[in-house]
């Protein structure tokens, strides 16, 4: 398989401790090449690491480690194995010395063009120094206040996909780079905001090879199958959080002086046949929309006694400076058009929520006046919150107009050239869609970038109308479709729906403390009674969240992002009245020198529209060659022909299908594009309660046994469903096997 992507062969670790060293040793998955790397102990305040670049073989290794255990002995020590590990998330300090931080167990959640990616299931932190001031009271807050955020939950990598990055960006070349020999794997650098482990890296990432070094996102991962009579088309949703001014709903609103705005997700919509597995010999489909707060300097102070406190317009940036850094990144990130979607009310009988309306409005006004006519940030405002009170369903029809209108103007990103009958046909889509097909496929330019208040329920529905409406899009350009209409009540809509829907409820989870107070169903009018006393219990959820966790889980989040360091700072983090003054430093960046209250937009930027800029794009999209120098083999890391595995265990078993999930108990093997008298839910013939597509995964665990009691590094364990789902089909337990 013809990849480019550099594939970490070094998966699998293990961890030793002697009285003066950790011994971390990586190895590939078939356990014939290792790298050593050497932590000291002796230093409380220091984190000092030997790492001499050699590749060792198995003979090696062991007769190292044997030295080892000599020396130990000799001194009155011993050499103990602490645990063995799936990668580094990297290293921490508070008050005294040094955390190692490693996955212990991970869980297998997507598959894309033959690249796995893994939740992180379980992690071990060790402390580092000899000494033992790790257990001074001081130290202790911290590292629980740390150990708070749940590494756990809705944390992900993958060893051989840039999960940081789109699909568009991974598949396309830059027009710098574009040569007759190929990619530079140098220049494929990830996009450090999604990059939750950022700061645990800092301090050895430029310093180490690279197979040390794994990069984890916050968010939401899950895939589905929509089947067509055995032929597997998967679905799968990424959501990428920023790790800039993140925290919770009511302690982070709008946005900082860089431009980072709270609550910045990037929702990504995969869809590709597996029929082939190759990145490059297949065809994959994805869209990008982008959801965050209202770019203003604005805040509700939370007091616990109204739920709905009032909105605060804290400064008046009259020249919207840090409003155009935020639309001089997406302009440069997504290229143009940006379709803003501001669902926000526009009156209020008390100023409320049209406060907000009014400052991005403005903003948008003044920062159009530089822009030419064809580049200018498109604004559209729209009270989702009035129509949805009607009972005529005016939300969906609205919403689904403006998605077939915006996604023309966007694009959508498709690997592949325009199907010989599509052109045939003479059906427009080569020319419809942003700027239409080339020789090798088709390329999205520009974003939609939809905000409410909280940008959770009404940001949520939104954004699943505008994915159905790219789905019947992308199944029409794989050729599986005839048509652009895709029905509500078919197996492909449902499964794409509980997708959304998911998403909402992890997302909402993490910023507001609930799930979804008002999902998907409700604004098309086609909720059950019963659901409204879920709503009131998810209301009553998020006000005890804001009311007793928020301020605790916003300090976790800060002292593991390292917007507070505790060496650094004066002031304890449970003594601050405020952590404005973290998110708001000073930088030696342009963005503390204000050039120009006018060319808000960087000049490259500006040249390459509507093009991203700084991204691997060029105007005719060309795909990569495969690069003669890469070591290892994408065969090998999706097949894995070194290990023992079973077809009963195989991803592709377990993973969420119209065929197997929302099949009606009457229909043997249904058709995902029908529509059926009941889609609900479907286990083995039963209708089972809501679920949360692609919660199964295959978990692998630390010292996990099989049926003869061997211990088992690197085989699948048996799957269990994700802890992180929200009803999980009556909370299964992990008895190897679907119930």
């Amino acid at each position: 398989m013809d990849d480019h992507f550099r594939i970490r062969t070094f998966q699998n670790g293990a961890l030793y401790e002697s009285q003066d060293v950790f011994y971390y040793i990586i190895s590939n998955n078939d356990q014939s090449l290792f790298r050593i790397m050497k932590i000291d102990r002796h230093n409380p305040t220091q984190l000092v690491i030997h790492v001499d670049g050699m590749i060792y073989n198995a003979k090696e290794v062991n007769s190292k480690l044997k030295v080892l255990y000599e020396k130990s002995h000799r001194n009155g020590g011993a050499v103990r194995h602490i645990t063995s590990t799936y990668g580094l998330l990297g290293f921490v300090r508070f008050l005294e010395g040094y955390y190692i931080i490693v996955i212990t167990k991970r869980a297998c959640v997507a598959t894309i063009g033959g690249h796995y990616v893994y939740a992180i299931a379980d992690t071990k932190m060790v402390y580092i120094p000899t000494d033992q001031r790790c257990n001074r009271t001081e130290e202790l807050k911290y590292r629980k206040a740390f150990q708070d955020i749940d590494l756990s939950s809705n944390f992900y990598f993958s060893y051989s996909y840039d999960i940081t990055r789109t699909l568009q960006y991974n598949m396309t070349v830059s027009k710098r780079t574009a040569d007759s020999t190929g990619l530079n794997h140098k220049e494929h650098n990830p996009c450090y905001k999604f990059i939750w482990n950022k700061y645990l890296l800092a301090s050895i990432e430029h310093n180490v090879h690279p197979d040390w070094i794994l990069h984890v996102i916050h968010g939401f991962v899950a895939q589905s199958e929509i089947s067509i009579y055995g032929r597997s088309i998967y679905v799968t949703l990424i959501a990428r959080r920023s790790r800039k001014y993140a925290g919770t709903r009511f302690l982070k609103r709008g946005m900082n002086d860089e431009g980072d705005v709270a609550n910045d997700v990037e929702t990504e919509q995969i869809v590709f046949d597996t029929i082939v597995t190759s990145l490059w010999s297949g065809r994959f489909t994805s869209y990008v929309q982008l959801r965050a707060s209202v770019p203003a300097y604005w805040s509700q102070v939370y007091s616990g006694m109204a739920p709905k406190p009032p909105i605060t317009v804290d400064k008046i940036d009259p020249y919207a400076v840090a409003a155009g850094h935020h639309f001089n990144f997406c302009l440069k990130h997504y290229g143009a058009p940006v379709i803003v979607l501001n669902l926000v009310k526009k009156k209020d009988k008390k100023p409320f929520e049209s406060l907000l309306s009014n400052e991005l409005e403005a903003t948008i006004e003044y920062l159009n006046q530089f822009l030419p006519n064809e580049h200018k940030i498109q604004y559209v405002s729209w009270d989702m919150s009035r129509v949805s009170k009607r009972k005529d369903g005016a939300v969906i029809s609205w919403l689904e107009k403006f998605a077939e209108e915006s996604i023309k103007k966007t694009g959508f990103f498709h690997s592949g050239p325009q199907l010989h009958f599509h052109k045939m046909l003479g059906d427009g889509l080569g020319s419809q869609y942003g700027h239409g097909y080339s020789e090798f496929g088709c390329l999205q330019t520009g974003v939609l970038r939809l905000n409410c208040v909280d940008c959770l329920d009404r940001t949520n529905t939104a954004q699943f109308m505008i994915g159905k409406i790219i789905l019947a899009v992308q199944l029409y350009s794989l050729g599986v479709l005839d048509g652009l209409d895709l029905q509500f009540e078919t197996p492909a809509v449902r499964l794409l729906e509980e997708l959304y829907e998911s998403q909402g409820d992890t997302l909402a989870l993490q910023y507001g403390g609930s799930q979804l107070v008002h999902r998907i169903r409700s604004y098309r009018k086609v909720s059950r009674w019963s659901s409204r006393s879920k709503d009131i219990l998810q209301s009553i959820s998020r006000y005890y969240s804001n009311s007793f966790t928020d301020v605790d889980k916003q300090n976790s989040i800060n002292l593991f992002l390292g917007v507070y360091k505790p060496w650094e700072e004066i002031e304890s983090l449970w003594d601050l009245r405020s952590d404005c003054h973290l998110h708001n430093r000073p930088r030696k960046k342009f963005y503390a020198v204000i050039t120009s209250f006018t060319q808000w937009l960087q000049r490259d930027v500006f040249d390459h529209m509507p093009y991203p800029y700084g991204k691997r794009y060029i105007r005719e999209m060309k795909k990569r060659k495969d690069d003669k120098n890469e070591k290892c083999d994408l065969f090998y890391e999706f097949y894995r022909p070194f290990s023992y595995t079973s077809l009963e265990w195989c991803w592709g078993n377990f993973i969420f299908s119209t065929r197997k999930t929302f099949a009606p108990p009457s229909v043997t093997d249904p058709h995902p594009f029908t529509v059926y008298a009941s889609t609900k839910p479907v286990v083995q013939g039963k209708i089972a309660p809501r679920i949360v597509a692609g919660t199964p995964s295959l978990i692998d665990e630390e010292g996990s046994s099989d049926e003869d009691g061997k211990l088992s590094s690197d085989e699948e364990s048996k799957p269990i469903p994700d802890t992180t789902s929200r009803d999980n089909i009556g909370r299964r337990k992990n008895t190897g096997n679907f119930q």
